[in-house]
């Protein structure tokens, strides 16, 4: 299994990025839920830089999308790679959500964060690096 960090930092500070919209449940959007998160972070993938900036981490991605049991590997490796941008942005979206709410980015606590995935509360794959760069893990 490839796996790799993804700089994240201009993503997350970004008006573009808001992640109720990209990742969010049926309880808070209705039934259609699914069908207009993806077609939110079609739209978002569309309007930012690709995350997935080399082949490396277009595999370490499809290979971390893979173990996850939701696709199969003829399924994923038919994605676009703005599909593969949007997907990437869901589950950034989610971990953002998970750990941090809707809190601003300037609002994120991460002395709690960091509490939280310690305690295995949240799955951790958001970190800060000491130069202030935020990162996303793909990797098991």
């Amino acid at each position: 299994m490839n796996h790799t960090e993804i700089d994240i930092t201009s993503l997350v500070r970004s008006d573009e990025f808001v992640p109720f919209d990209l990742s969010n449940n049926c309880a808070t959007l209705g039934n259609d839920a699914g069908r207009l998160t993806w077609n939110a972070s079609i739209e978002t993938a569309g309007s930012v830089a690709s995350l997935i900036p080399t082949a490396e981490h277009k595999e370490a991605f499809r290979d971390f999308v893979a173990s996850s049991g939701g696709w199969t590997r003829e399924e994923i490796a038919a994605w676009t790679d703005t599909e593969l941008d949007a997907l990437l942005l869901q589950w950034i979206a989610g971990d953002v959500r998970e750990a941090f709410d809707d809190a601003d980015f300037a609002d994120w606590d991460w002395a709690q964060y960091e509490k939280d995935c310690e305690a295995g509360r949240i799955a951790g794959r958001i970190f800060r690096a000491d130069d202030g760069r935020v990162f996303f893990y793909i990797g098991n």
